[in-house]
């Protein structure tokens, strides 16, 4: 990596004596500001091979743990802030995490570039760390039954900051206490009521109606027909809400001294309150006042999302260009640009070796769905072959049954034409050899020979009707056994495609699995690139004004296809492709 240094540290990959434990050491360094030790290697054992392939060191994982004790160690003697060891994800937690670990993850494409500010770029405790933790270590809320569960969602949540609203309703201009009935209402609602309370409010009700008061008068704003709540003056007349409001107008507009009254008697100063508020409110929430406040509250907030967005991108054009021109200058020193090279290296071999592993992985599925095509073929056909000659074999039993129940019909037939001669000739008095018996020839006899006849005539219906009905108990059963040979096929068929569907889904939760491990194994690699990249800016930056924690371009994992920076295996061996998220 770092060639050239003065320093004790080796910074280049090299191969050490391996260990006696395959197992990787910890990591961490005797100084009070230390990391904490990494979390335990990916259970996929791709460690060796990314270590070999991308790295060039030996198969061991110890290798790993040396060179990133090594690395942390000088950099924490040159006071360089280090941040904390990448969160190994597992593959028990990848399955629940499912598509979301990617996306949500840190280390994603567009998020996996490491900050100047160590404190606040790597926090163990940030959603994209948390989405690798295993599965198995569940809260008190997620641990719970699902009627404790129930009952938790069910309970209010605690309004901590109450949101406020303005509205102004429609409602008359006293409170309850002002009005014309609740005037004559105690004013201390918690103060003991008189038990004959409700004797004195129908009574005040019926003087307050009474059409010859003598105190009490129409509101002379509305007509005696209409029907509006009037508010009782301490002069006897009743006025309804528009009254009391022209009234309290009428008086504004005389001058400040002036107060509103009404037969000389003025109004109480909860009445002219009541309805300088309301007026207040009513003007504040007028559709006008609400417009045109709306349309200022957009075009303010607009403006100042305008503006902070402009000041973004400026904030972003000008990050870049200091990037890119102190990436300029660094790069004028041998020895960055020497460990850029080596950067760019490893970022192609760890592309060649992400596209060859998931390649493989695609390769491995191909190949056991196009065996389990196979296996399905070669069972389907000798399934089909076993089918066809088992219907052969029912089909010559049906034929060798009807056969035999046609000899016996035809063994029926002569039996009773036999049978039918010799009752025949018995009958007309001759015996077998044609010579007259000279017996009595009885009722029974004939009755005989009738149901002979009846036999004979009625023989061949009835064998049709036999033949018939062996047919059809045949063509039952064949179909039935049709039927089962068509399920058994329907059967094979759902197994081979149960047998893809296994298959898919491993492949797409390997993939899954191997986009978390690349992304491991990406923001390994620039958390080294990014501890290098500072202690050779510490070691060297100097000569050129640049301090440790400038901020530099970093490294594109896609390889522009114009760039210099050419893999040693040539531009044929470039894979110019991003690690998946």
């Amino acid at each position: 990596m770092l060639q050239g240094s003065t320093t004790d540290w080796t910074p280049k990959f090299t191969s050490s004596p391996r260990p006696t434990d395959a197992q990787p050491r910890d990591m961490s360094v005797s100084s009070e500001d230390a990391p904490l030790p990494p979390p335990p290697n990916p259970d996929i054992q791709d460690l060796s091979d990314f270590a070999h392939f991308v790295l060039g060191l030996s198969d061991e994982a110890s290798e790993l743990a040396t060179f990133d004790a090594r690395l942390v160690a000088h950099a924490h003697n040159l006071g360089i802030p280090v941040p904390p060891f990448v969160s190994t994800p597992t593959p028990h937690s990848l399955a629940q995490v499912g598509r979301t670990s990617s996306s949500d993850s840190q280390f994603s494409v567009s998020s996996s570039r490491f900050s100047p500010e160590p404190s606040t770029g790597w926090d163990r405790t940030s959603i994209g760390l948390s989405a690798f933790q295993p599965s198995n270590r569940l809260s008190s809320f997620t641990s719970t039954s699902s009627r404790s569960r129930d009952s938790i969602l069910s309970q209010p949540l605690p309004i901590t900051n109450p949101v406020t609203t303005i509205s102004f309703p429609r409602t008359p201009l006293l409170p309850p206490s002002e009005n014309k009935i609740g005037a004559y209402l105690p004013d201390n609602p918690f103060k003991p009521a008189s038990p004959h309370r409700h004797l004195i409010r129908g009574l005040s009700r019926l003087r307050l109606r009474r059409q010859n008061s003598d105190k009490h008068q129409g509101c002379s704003h509305c007509s005696s027909s209409s029907k509006h709540s009037e508010i009782v003056l301490p002069c006897g007349h009743g006025h309804c809400d528009t009254s009391i409001r022209e009234l309290v107008g009428v008086t504004d507009t005389e001058g400040p001294t002036s107060w509103p009254s009404c037969c000389g008697r003025p109004l109480s100063d909860r009445i002219v309150h009541s309805v300088r508020e309301a007026e207040g409110q009513s003007i504040l929430g007028s559709p006008s006042s609400n417009l045109s406040r709306s349309s200022l509250t957009s075009q303010v907030s607009s403006g100042a999302a305008a503006a902070k967005l402009e000041q973004d991108e400026n904030r972003a054009q000008n990050h870049v260009v200091l990037a890119q021109s102190n990436l300029l200058k660094a790069l004028t020193v041998p020895e960055y640009r020497n460990l850029r090279s080596s950067h760019c290296e490893q970022r192609d071999r760890f592309l060649r070796w992400n596209s060859k592993h998931r390649a493989e992985l695609i390769a491995t599925a191909v190949r056991r769905k196009r065996e389990a095509l196979e296996k399905h073929g070669q069972l389907n056909d000798a399934m089909v072959q076993k089918h066809t000659t088992t219907i052969a074999d029912v089909e010559d039993k049906h034929i060798a049954a009807e056969a035999e129940i046609r000899s016996a019909h035809e063994v029926e037939r002569r039996n009773n034409n036999t049978a039918l001669r010799h009752m025949e000739a018995y009958c007309r008095g001759q015996s077998s050899n044609g010579e007259p018996h000279n017996r009595v020839i009885s009722e029974q006899d004939r009755r005989e020979l009738a149901n002979t006849r009846r036999m004979r005539d009625n023989m061949h219906i009835r064998q049709q009707s036999a033949i018939n009905v062996l047919r059809g108990e045949q063509s039952l059963r064949l179909q039935a056994r049709l039927g089962r040979q068509e399920n058994e096929l329907q059967q094979l068929q759902h197994q081979y495609e149960r047998e893809v569907e296994i298959t898919q889904r491993e492949l797409d939760f390997a993939l899954e699995n191997w986009g978390a491990q690349s992304q491991y194994y990406k923001a390994t690699l620039e958390r080294w690139w990014w501890i290098e990249t500072r202690i050779c800016l510490k070691e060297h930056g100097d000569a050129i004004d640049l301090p440790a924690d400038a901020l530099l371009t970093p490294l594109p994992w896609i390889k522009p296809p114009s760039s210099s920076e050419e893999s040693p295996e040539g531009p044929e061996g470039r894979v110019d492709s991003v690690v998946p998220d």
